[in-house]
């Protein structure tokens, strides 16, 4: 099926917009992922921090309690066990406010820690002092150990707060990260929402209809091409029975004949009469739609052949309907033009009012010609129910039909205007004044 400009644009937009909002969606999730990475990395180098911090804690207590056994008993590896305790506690006290990449421990969480941890080296510097003082024998060791309690005391109350307070921070930012992912989340959400709702959805609702008209418009052509067929048929079949008519009534002219010179067989001359009349009618008919077979030659015709051809044709339908048909012309006009299609489209255009009729009591057509210089105009009307507003917008678009499935094809009208045109005139529709009035013009050429 072939693609409208409009469509391939249509398309052209929505691959662009799609991409537009792929690329967003990816961008979205690639920055969430970096940010979520850094801030993982982040809160383990702080838990790894925390736990540094809970080490101190741990130590300074190790502190209070060897300055409390040295209290009681003199013992040089409480002593000692007491030096290596200062040592790493200086050490990670160190670590903690300026970081130590070897140790995968990382500056400060913020200044209040930072701060708060640089108050503390005070009492570390006076707890080591004395602590070396101590292990050197350069004071008395009750008084000295005394001391060296209280401070490592001191020193681990101060610590509790200053874990405490990592903490809360860890988890305030455990929690900005859970705050963090949601957002990103909620942002690729609403892309792909916007995608769907603006993109996908709608190409896949034009897609069905797509599909659908061009399914339909498979299922039209093909009965397009059945009904040619048809009409190729048909037109074979004219051809066989006019011979066979003609055959017929030579026949008949025969028995007429025959009839007049034998008195014993004058019985038949009233039976002749009716076979002569019905040959007459099926001669007329056949010549119809010869005429309709032959629909693009251009000849000088007397617009009473029309007549007589459209009453051939349509005789039979109208009296089965009980329709009054009206046409009026002039007497002696004669065009140049293509008899053949004005016939089609006339006779469409009646068909078009027989049908418009079944529902009404008064059942008339009128068709009316009237000539502007080289302008011949067809009026047709009809005492129908007439076309409504929205359809006679409509009426002239391929197959666009408002008949019953299977009782029309949608093409009639939109031929009709194509032939019309097609011979330097129009066709159009106004409300008449009970129903549908049709004007329906040619040139003479």
């Amino acid at each position: 099926m072939k693609i409208s400009t409009f469509s391939r644009n249509y398309l052209k937009r929505t691959k662009r917009a799609y991409i537009l909002f792929f690329g967003l969606i990816l961008f979205l999730s690639l920055l969430a992922q970096i940010v979520l990475q850094y801030f993982i990395h982040q809160n383990k180098s702080n838990s790894h921090a925390i736990n540094i911090a809970g080490r101190q804690r741990m130590l300074s207590q190790k502190i209070l309690a060897y300055s409390l056994e040295l209290q009681l008993f003199n013992s040089k590896k409480i002593k000692n066990s007491l030096l290596k305790s200062l040592i790493e506690i200086e050490e990670n006290h160190n670590d903690l406010i300026y970081g130590n990449t070897r140790r995968k421990i990382p500056a400060s969480f913020n200044q209040v820690i930072k701060s708060e941890l640089k108050k503390l080296e005070k009492k570390l510097n006076e707890l080591i002092e004395m602590s070396n003082c101590l292990l050197d024998f350069c004071r008395k060791d009750k008084e000295q150990l005394e001391k060296i309690s209280f401070i490592a005391r001191d020193y681990l109350e101060d610590m509790n707060r200053i874990v405490y307070y990592m903490s809360n921070y860890a988890q305030r930012e455990t929690l900005f990260l859970s705050h963090l992912e949601f957002f990103f989340f909620l942002l690729i959400v609403i892309a792909m929402f916007f995608e769907l709702k603006f993109i996908i959805f709608p190409f896949n609702r034009r897609l069905s209809v797509d599909i659908e008209r061009h399914m339909s418009l498979v299922e039209k052509q093909q009965r397009i091409y059945q009904l040619a067929e048809v009409g190729q048929m048909t037109s074979e079949i004219i051809h066989e029975v006019n011979n066979f008519v003609f055959i017929i009534y030579g026949t008949n002219q025969i028995l007429i004949r025959k009839g007049k010179e034998n008195k014993e067989l004058k019985e038949i001359l009233p039976f002749t009469d009716k076979i002569e009349l019905g040959a007459n009618k099926i001669i007329n008919l056949c010549r119809s739609m010869s005429s309709l077979s032959r629909i693009n030659s251009i000849s000088n015709f007397n617009i009473s052949e029309i007549k007589d051809e459209l009453e051939g044709l349509l005789n039979e339908t109208l009296k089965k309907h009980l329709i009054s048909f009206q046409f009026t012309i002039e007497s002696d006009l004669k065009i140049r033009s293509s008899k053949g299609q004005i016939i089609q489209v006339l006779f469409n255009l009646i068909k078009n009012s027989i049908h418009a009729l079944e529902e009404v009591e008064e059942k008339n057509i009128i068709l009316t010609l009237f000539r502007d210089n080289k302008i011949i105009s067809f009026i047709i009307e009809d005492s129908g129910l007439g076309i409504t507003e929205d359809n006679a917008e409509k009426i002239f678009s391929p197959y666009f039909t408002t008949k019953e499935e299977g009782k029309g094809t949608g093409l009639g009208l939109s031929l009709s205007k194509k032939i019309a045109i097609a011979l330097g005139g129009d066709l159009t529709y106004e409300k008449g004044k009970k129903g549908a009035r049709f004007i329906f013009s040619v040139e003479d050429q």
